[in-house]
């Protein structure tokens, strides 16, 4: 079910952003999540489900339904699987370029895609900054 973290919000009190804050993530990352464009990490669902008084795999659940039977979602999840091989020059001039690139895709397609390029390259930045450096002492 989409805006199942919305509803768990609005049920404890919370709005959204209220929601985003408690849980220490972004909004525009909750966002997604509520909208079943962006995957939900465990991590977080671990999280939120303390706050919204939930087992996380019952947020988990909730978002894996409606996954499956949302082609969007699909093509967001296969874009960001095959988008992990690229460089992070060629990362930029996609988000950069996205509607260029796929001038026949709804807007919704888009999105995902986006969102999916926007995970990628967060997560490329955390993996360079954790990164171990040349002198660092363990």
């Amino acid at each position: 079910m989409k805006n199942f973290l919305s509803h768990l919000a609005k049920k404890n009190g919370l709005s959204l952003p209220d929601f985003a804050e408690k849980v220490k993530v972004p909004y525009q990352t909750v966002y997604n999540y509520d909208r079943g464009t962006r995957t939900i990490q465990e991590d977080f669902a671990e999280k939120a489900g303390k706050i919204l008084g939930v087992k996380p795999e019952e947020i988990l659940q909730n978002y894996k339904e409606s996954d499956a039977e949302d082609p969007n979602h699909k093509a967001g999840v296969a874009a960001s699987e095959v988008l992990k091989i690229l460089s992070d020059d060629l990362l930029t001039q996609i988000i950069q370029h996205i509607g260029s690139i796929f001038p026949k895709a709804d807007n919704t397609l888009r999105q995902s895609l986006m969102n999916a390029l926007q995970e990628i390259s967060d997560e490329k930045a955390r993996r360079e900054l954790t990164k171990p450096r040349a002198g660092d002492v363990k």
